[in-house]
């Protein structure tokens, strides 16, 4: 009898010690995802992204490239369970609504070029898609940002690079 309570303690134990190491897994991998969107590198594609859009652009450059693959890696790790969905739409659907919208047409053309593989950054879309369910779900307005809506974005991008150029700090790294 006390041997099996052992067990059951151990067992507890451990699970905790798994939760544990779990969480801060999570914790450490957003932080690594922040310091890579908050980066030098990145804050200069999302500049140049936002003030090189053009609703009909068709053509996908660097800049949209880096931006769209660092939410589509997101979608993918997000689907394959290592991490938390909702920790990622705390975190990035403000962004994903809005650079979704930006860089839907380069990407739909690039994927036409392609002969119509609809496997490029099909995580970034699923993403997409998976946010506006959750902020329905969460009663935040969700839906197809409006053309005004995508403006007041960029704006509020190129303020945010501004201010880190003004500050003489360009983000991390």
């Amino acid at each position: 009898m006390v041997q099996s309570l052992a067990v059951i303690v151990t067992g507890v134990l451990v699970l905790r010690q798994l939760r544990l190491q779990r969480n801060a897994h999570l914790v450490s991998s957003f932080s690594i995802l922040h310091d890579r969107w908050n980066s030098q590198m990145m804050l200069r594609a999302r500049h140049l992204v936002c003030t090189g859009y053009k609703p009909e652009s068709r053509d996908i450059n660097f800049q949209s490239c880096l931006v769209g693959t660092f939410f589509d890696e997101l979608g993918g790790y997000c689907r394959l369970g290592h991490l938390d969905i909702n920790m990622a739409w705390e975190n990035y659907s403000f962004y994903v609504e809005h650079y979704w919208v930006i860089l839907e047409n380069q990407i739909n053309c690039y994927r036409e070029r392609n002969g119509n593989d609809r496997s490029y950054y099909h995580h970034f879309e699923r993403l997409y898609d998976e946010f506006r369910k959750i902020s329905e779900s969460r009663n935040v307005p969700a839906g197809r940002r409006s053309h005004d809506a995508i403006k007041n974005f960029i704006t509020f991008e190129n303020d945010a690079f501004k201010f880190l150029e003004n500050s003489g700090s360009n983000g991390t790294n």
